[in-house]
């Protein structure tokens, strides 16, 4: 250490003239060297020269660093990270040198660096001293990631976030319904991903879709899509409300908010599907807006709507596909998992019907069986045969009634067919819209004169029926639905209250652990001391007068200096 306090003299006499003469500028005269056995050491030093105090020179260093480097960006390696509440205090690192930094307000800052990770700070070079140490560091004010990048840093952090608040658990999500008949769209209607949603959702042409909410600006580009895949026609209906929205930009989360709540307030919109093609990360970055994740898991919760989130492509994970009920890799597979739902209901309803025709031919068999043995007699002769003289009748009266109607709307989609080369592509969608609606009641009609047809017919063998005692099938089927129907809805009456009662035993012990907490009892007027390192004070043993410490409050930090202390 001595070596290193004496000052170099350099071997040119010129330049040690000049060095010295600097050095006194500044300093004032230097004195020689006292020999040993010189009376002391405060007789050699002159009157003009000035003796610092340690906190002066201190002080001094401090305002010169602060002067000098206001604001430096500087790159290094983080070790022996500390956190002490809002505080961090590390170390900045490279091959050759070390730096101390700290962080006054690590949610202002937004990152907590983690040991061995590079990153890029930016602060001020301040000087700290105190009576056990001094040191320089930096006051860091921003930090961005080396390498993994400032997006996908906040979007790690802000993932943490919501995992924590609970809103990425699996129990809180919503399985699809049984039945879909309406499905909501919040995405770009310009953009591909509507068209791959409403192709799918066709299901090559099993499925008519009905569609709602087209903007006008979009009605005639989606007018030749519609007519050239023909989305209107279908075995089964299914109705889709779109709503449109920017997918990327600042603006994109308002308007996607803005949707999500307008379709999440429709009582008929079962699921709503929000997301939109593949794009880069900036592209993408909307869908990872923390506001829109609260509005997924708000609609989801408290309006009863499953959310499909379908944002990219396989290798895209974006924050709400996270927090929605249901994650589809593409929006293609957004209505595949749709159409899956209602294809399964539509299986089990087939099944159940088919059941229900062979248990009713086999009840008609044996009653057909035990009839047949008293036909012989007149008067079942003649009921049988008048029966069978009607029922050919009214077979040929169906026959007829279908065809026409069959005829009448293959009369009206030609005319709309010839209507549709040639109006302008501006009207073509109202028209083509009118006309659906006009075979959409033609088909009603047919149905319902189909419906009375059956009716009639079966009013015939009424009175048949009540001999065979059909009717005894018949209540035990409606006795076995009924007690379906009951136990399905204390099932889930069951499974709501014990949702209930756990949610709020844990409301309850989370309000107790607030209680108990550290803030509570600082909001009781309470404050913790501190020493300027961060350690809580627990007895005057760590404290002298003069040091300066940290007073915690509920709201707030006081810095303080001991003036005295007692037992």
């Amino acid at each position: 250490m001595a070596d290193i306090a004496k000052p170099f003299r350099p071997t040119d006499p010129a330049a040690a003239e000049a060095d010295w003469t600097t050095v006194e500028d500044l300093w004032g005269p230097i004195a020689p060297t006292a020999p040993e056995g010189s009376p002391s050491v405060s007789s050699g030093i002159p009157a003009s020269v000035r003796v610092w105090r340690v906190s002066e020179i201190a002080r001094q260093i401090d305002d010169l660093l602060r002067s000098q480097f206001p604001a430096v960006w500087v790159r290094g390696e983080v070790s022996n990270c500390r956190l002490y509440n809002d505080w961090v205090f590390f170390t900045i690192k490279d091959e050759e040198a070390q730096l101390d930094a700290v962080i006054f307000d690590r949610t202002h800052v937004g990152i907590v660096p983690e040991n061995g990770q590079v990153y890029v700070f930016f602060g001020t070079i301040t000087f700290y001293s105190s009576e056990k140490r001094s040191s320089c560091s930096l006051r860091v004010r921003q930090v961005v990631p080396e390498g993994a990048g400032l997006l996908h840093a906040r979007y790690l952090q802000l993932k943490e976030k919501l995992s924590a608040e609970g809103l990425l658990d699996e129990r809180r999500k919503r399985p699809l319904p049984a039945w879909i008949d309406t499905v909501g769209v919040v995405t770009s209607v310009d953009g591909a991903a509507v068209r791959d949603i409403l192709k799918t959702l066709h299901d090559q042409g099993s499925t008519g879709l009905v569609l709602e909410g087209i903007p006008p600006t979009c009605l005639t580009s989606l007018a030749d899509f519609i007519r050239s895949e023909r989305l209107g026609e279908g075995q089964t209906y299914l109705r889709v409300v779109l709503y449109h929205a920017q997918v990327q930009g600042d603006a994109a989360p308002p308007q996607l908010i803005q949707g999500l709540q307008t379709l999440g307030q429709r009582p008929d919109v079962q699921v709503i599907i929000v997301g939109r093609g593949g794009g880069s990360v900036e592209d993408l970055w909307a869908f990872n807006d923390e506001r829109l994740a609260r509005t997924i898991r708000l609609v989801s919760e408290r309006m009863g709507k499953v959310v499909i989130s379908a944002v990219g492509h396989e290798k895209d994970e974006t924050i709400s596909d996270l927090v929605a009920d249901v994650r589809a890799s593409t929006p293609t597979q957004a209505a595949q998992r749709v159409l899956q739902a209602r294809r399964a209901r539509i299986d089990e309803w087939r099944i159940w019907s088919y059941r229900l025709d062979q248990a009713i031919r086999t009840a008609l068999l044996a009653k057909e069986h035990a009839y047949s043995q008293t036909r012989s007699e007149t008067a079942f002769v003649f009921i049988d045969r008048w029966i069978d003289r009607h029922t050919a009748v009214l077979a040929d009266l169906t026959v007829t009634m279908v065809e026409s109607l069959r005829q009448a709307v293959a009369r009206v989609e030609m005319t709309l067919r010839d209507l549709r080369g040639r109006m302008e592509p501006g009207r073509l969608y109202g028209l083509y819209t009118e006309r659906m609606v006009d075979v959409q009641r033609l088909r009603e009609r047919l149905g319902s004169s189909v419906q009375g047809a059956l009716q009639a017919w079966a009013r015939t063998f009424e009175a048949v029926r009540e001999r065979l005692s059909v009717r005894v099938l018949e209540k035990t089927y409606e006795d076995s639905h009924r007690a379906w129907a009951d136990l399905t809805t204390r099932c889930d009456r069951a499974a709501e209250r014990g949702w209930t009662d756990g949610w709020q035993v844990w409301d309850q012990y989370r309000t107790r652990l607030l209680q108990a907490g550290p803030e509570a009892v600082l909001a009781r007027g309470y404050s913790i001391c501190m020493t300027m390192d961060g350690q809580v004070v627990r007895g005057i043993d760590q404290l002298q007068v003069g040091t300066a410490v940290q007073v915690r409050l509920h709201r707030g930090r006081v810095t303080a200096t001991v003036q005295d202390l007692t037992e």
